[in-house]
């Protein structure tokens, strides 16, 4: 499923995050830099402010662990490298940590809390 997501991002661009958010009502994000957690809701506001400036990223794991907790349930933590292009023809590259419980759904593994 991370790893997907990371060739959604490239392939779709960061509408291809919407699909991968949990919308069972306990999803929550902290975003990098920020030191409260976002409800769905503020995290897809977030993104969709984001878009207007990003032409693409590309996202890719350094390091990833992978701890299953139940079939349903699984908690991660990455290295994440993140190339990003912006709207100007600027490129920016960050690396980051992420931690996170990802939850199956019948559509599929989905991220269900995190932070960056």
């Amino acid at each position: 499923m991370l790893y997907g997501y990371c060739n959604d991002l490239r392939a779709e661009g960061l509408q291809a995050q919407f699909r991968y958010m949990d919308n069972g009502g306990s999803f929550f994000w902290v975003p990098a830099g920020s030191t409260n957690a976002q409800g769905l809701d503020s995290t897809l506001a977030l993104a969709r402010r984001a878009m207007a400036n990003v032409q693409s990223i590309n996202r890719s794991y350094d390091t990833l662990l992978v701890q299953p907790l139940t079939t349903a349930l699984a908690a991660y933590s990455a290295r994440v490298r993140s190339v990003v292009t912006y709207a100007d023809g600027r490129d920016t590259t960050m690396l980051t940590v992420e931690t996170g419980t990802v939850v199956r759904r019948e559509a599929g593994w989905r991220f269900l809390y995190g932070q960056t």
